[in-house]
């Protein structure tokens, strides 16, 4: 298992680097106080009392709350995307690769992912937010569930096409088949690493995943 990380410099609402270390020690603060007592279980204080700064010192950076969680969003949509096949290389990946090679690779680069310790606290305020913030179930349902789908989904036509896949099969289907599932494994991984546990377990059914899919298709 990969050692944890934390994202050290994060992006602006605008998506240029944040400089000023306050700043970006208030973000640092507020993603691991929202996700642990929720957004709305989080005040001003709190923040800027774990930061060690005056609360009119947070209004230099951010106008406000909602602010902060805007720009947490914002680096988290930027960093789930990574995990996406590119767009511009969609192309090369259905000639070059297997269907097998596609979901493993997926499946490294969401574990690179999950293994730093700032985009699992942001996954669990995603979770926390989902039902009392549109934002939040706009990134959970249109960028991580329908993105992913669909870039899988366009390779797996290209690779029906190129008789990498059953003919009769449709790319888009194949592609939600096989991620439904791992968006509910994904969901309990994060609830196991919350909790201090083991996740071996669920590392091996996530793999075990593409071997079963791999055979259902072939």
């Amino acid at each position: 298992m990969i050692k944890d990380q934390e994202i050290e410099q994060f992006l602006d609402k605008d998506l240029k680097p944040i400089m000023n270390a306050t700043k970006n020690k208030i973000l640092h603060v507020a993603i691991d106080l929202y996700s642990q007592r929720g957004y709305r279980g989080v005040s001003i204080r709190q923040i800027t009392g774990e930061v060690g700064i005056k609360e009119s010192s947070l209004y230099k950076h951010f106008q406000n709350k909602g602010e902060i969680l805007d720009t947490i969003f914002a680096n988290f949509e930027v960093e789930v995307v990574k995990i996406l096949p590119p767009e511009d290389r969609i192309e090369q990946i259905a000639g070059l690769m297997d269907p097998r090679g596609v979901l493993e690779r997926g499946l490294q680069n969401f574990m690179n992912h999950i293994n730093n310790l700032t985009m699992r606290k942001i996954w669990r305020i995603i979770y926390n937010e989902l039902f009392s913030d549109p934002r939040a179930r706009a990134i959970y349902f249109e960028t991580i569930i329908n993105q992913t789908i669909d870039r899988v989904g366009v390779i797996f036509q290209k690779m029906i096409v190129l008789g990498k896949l059953p003919n009769q099969e449709d790319g888009q289907m194949l592609s939600a088949e096989y991620h439904y599932p791992v968006f509910a494994l994904v969901m309990e991984y994060n609830v196991l690493k919350f909790e201090g546990k083991s996740t071996e377990e669920i590392e091996k059914r996530l793999k075990g995943h593409i071997d079963f899919f791999i055979k259902a298709v072939s």
